[in-house]
């Protein structure tokens, strides 16, 4: 493991954890919040995966699709296929919900089961890369 490649990850998680906080103080605004809540769900996992891949050396692409980039870290490590189908099912937030006119919004049971599920999936991957300490 490189220095660099710890401290990419480092950074990567730092943004993961900071859209998680958003997301949960999103969702406690209620249903007018939904879209936003979920769009930074999405990005908890997008950017915790990335993580991953950081830490381990391995390119990834500019890519929103959970899928591919659980499949990157699945080829390291086979658990990551913990991060199953209910995860994937966050990429629909990427890009579909911030814009008029592009389906209906999440509810507010739907922003809640994100956070959720962008709670659990960072706690995964972030188990996953040494602390700084």
């Amino acid at each position: 493991m490189l220095p660099e490649n710890l401290a990419e990850a480092h950074n990567w998680l730092t943004l993961a954890r900071q859209d998680l906080r958003t997301a949960e103080f999103l969702l406690e605004g209620g249903e007018e919040y939904s879209r936003s809540t979920a769009f930074h769900s999405q990005q908890v996992v997008e950017k915790a995966l990335k993580a991953y891949l950081a830490f381990r050396n391995q390119p990834f692409p500019q890519t929103h699709d959970l899928a591919q980039l659980r499949n990157l870290c699945q080829a390291i490590e086979p658990e990551f296929a913990y991060l199953g189908a209910d995860t994937i099912v966050l990429t629909t937030y990427a890009v579909d919900v911030r814009y008029p006119g592009s389906g209906s919004p999440p509810t507010q049971a739907e922003a809640q089961q994100s956070v959720e599920i962008a709670r659990q999936a960072y706690d995964f991957v972030a188990s996953r890369i040494p602390s700084d300490s």
